[in-house]
């Protein structure tokens, strides 16, 4: 089996995974993760700046984290499609700069920015490893992302437990995320902005 057939064999079966996910179950791993979103928030307020996400079809989810940055005068940059492959940035400081955009997710619709140097970006994704290999839905667009971040930023992938896997298949395009953040444990520099974790 190739390695693109073995991606879209771990993609078709994550993406059945996640859809099953008992909903009390993730509603308990999201208020850990939560926790361990707004420690990062809380400790490096003022420092730094954070890029998330909208979730989508049970994702782990930013919102809290946004709403938190958002109540405390902070901007969060947020995604929106522009082209095959590529998102731009937008620095959005409430609910009124959001509009349903590409594949009916919220997407910002003021004007795109650069990402800051020193940025704490947080990443979606269907799969990750503990190395900080990730299987993104199979679009490119944060492989770009992760590929062009400045060494002065981290980028943290959010997974629900289910969603961490021994191995993912990678080509030489696929991007790796810094750490990983998940309700049973903590990886790479995740474990290190909270100072607790596996590593």
């Amino acid at each position: 089996m190739s390695i693109i057939e073995e991606k879209q064999q771990l993609r078709k079966q994550a993406k059945l995974e996640r859809s099953q996910l008992d909903e009390s179950l993730r509603d308990q791993e999201q208020v850990r993760i939560d926790e361990h979103l707004l420690s990062i928030a809380q400790d490096d307020f003022g420092t730094c700046a954070f890029a998330a996400y909208m979730s989508t079809n049970n994702e782990v989810s930013c919102a809290m984290l946004i709403h938190y940055l958002w109540s405390n005068g902070e901007v969060v940059y947020l995604p929106r499609v522009s082209g095959e492959r590529s998102l731009s940035w937008h620095a959005v400081a409430n609910r009124m700069q959001l509009e349903m955009g590409a594949y009916n997710i919220l997407e910002p619709n003021n004007e795109a920015s650069a990402l800051p140097e020193d940025l704490i970006l947080f990443v979606p994704g269907l799969a990750f490893s503990a190395d900080g290999s990730r299987l993104g839905m199979g679009g490119g667009f944060y492989d770009q992302v992760l590929a062009n971040l400045p060494q002065t930023s981290k980028s943290i992938g959010l997974a629900w437990n289910s969603q961490l896997q021994e191995h993912i298949p990678t080509e030489p395009h696929d991007a790796v995320v810094n750490g990983i953040i998940t309700a049973a444990d903590l990886y790479g520099d995740a474990a290190e902005l909270l100072g607790k974790g596996s590593g």
